[in-house]
């Protein structure tokens, strides 16, 4: 009796409150983050991996808006030079395509100040070695033909089919930049007269699919990616500033060219000039060729 009296004299249980959405939202936040964060990667290795295929995904993750909210693909753009080389591939072979190998030419002969000998095509490969090297030579000498030569060794050899095998074999992403179709463009920023030269090479890589809105993107793939950066031409814009600022900046992993007047060396001019022939390699086309 006691025992059920005591029962019948005990608090009732207040009633279960119904669990609100708000609730349910706030106890499974982590679960929540953790599908949204999954999500995230995986639309994120999907573009990337759409972007050998399809210029629509690329056009995507070199957005600004990347840059600005979700920073991750904007930094292995920038940073990581094997998704570059990835998202260049088809650049590659966009430029490879276009690339003629039928083509009659003779190698002129070179020498270096020092007086050692070679032809003009074996200049590309010295690249890894130093990163300046300039041709020389008086008009119709033959160094646009060995600018386009080196464009053909570079892209064309049956021996590098695609950007991962040229780079191994080369050390380095080979960009090659006429000069006089970009003559009249004008500086894009008045204060770095190098963007210049960085909106040249952004034009120069859409022409071949690459489109890079972004000269930050351009510009840190130029730093970053082994870029070596072959110009014909220089003298064909007045551009000596901009090329000079270009350099000395380090926008690029190496730098190979050619230039009309031996006492003019380009990219380093004024006063940077004595330091910068501490740094370049000057080769002549062999007048007696």
């Amino acid at each position: 009796m006691l025992s059920s009296a005591s029962a019948d004299h005990r608090s009732p249980k207040p009633p279960l409150r119904k669990q609100s959405s708000w609730d349910a939202l706030a106890a499974a936040w982590r679960a929540i983050l953790a599908a949204l964060s999954c999500l995230y990667i995986f639309a994120l290795l999907a573009l990337l991996s759409l972007t050998r295929r399809y210029a629509w995904a690329f056009a995507i993750l070199s957005d600004a808006l990347w840059a600005k909210w979700l920073t991750w693909p904007f930094f292995f753009l920038r940073h990581v030079p094997a998704v570059q080389r990835w998202v260049l591939e088809p650049w590659f072979q966009a430029v490879r395509r276009g690339t003629p190998t039928d083509v009659s030419f003779v190698d002129p002969p070179v020498s270096s100040a020092a007086g050692a000998r070679s032809e003009g095509t074996a200049l590309l490969p010295r690249l890894r070695g130093a990163p300046r090297l300039w041709l020389h030579g008086r008009s119709g000498m033959g160094k646009s033909s060995v600018f386009t030569a080196w464009q053909r060794t570079y892209f064309s050899g049956a021996d590098s089919p695609n950007l991962a095998t040229a780079v191994r074999r080369y050390g380095f992403i080979l960009i090659m930049l006429p000069v006089r179709p970009y003559a009249a463009l004008p500086i894009p920023d008045a204060n770095r007269p190098e963007t210049w030269v960085l909106e040249a090479v952004r034009r120069q890589l859409e022409e071949f699919g690459f489109a890079a809105r972004d000269l930050g993107l351009v510009d840190a793939i130029l730093r970053v990616g082994h870029i070596a950066l072959a110009v014909d031409g220089t003298n064909e814009a007045d551009r000596d500033l901009a090329f000079a600022a270009f350099s000395r900046q380090q926008h690029a992993h190496a730098i190979i060219g050619h230039f009309a007047q031996p006492g003019n060396l380009p990219m380093a001019p004024h006063a940077a000039r004595r330091t910068q022939r501490t740094h370049s390699r000057i080769y002549a086309v062999d007048m007696r060729r």
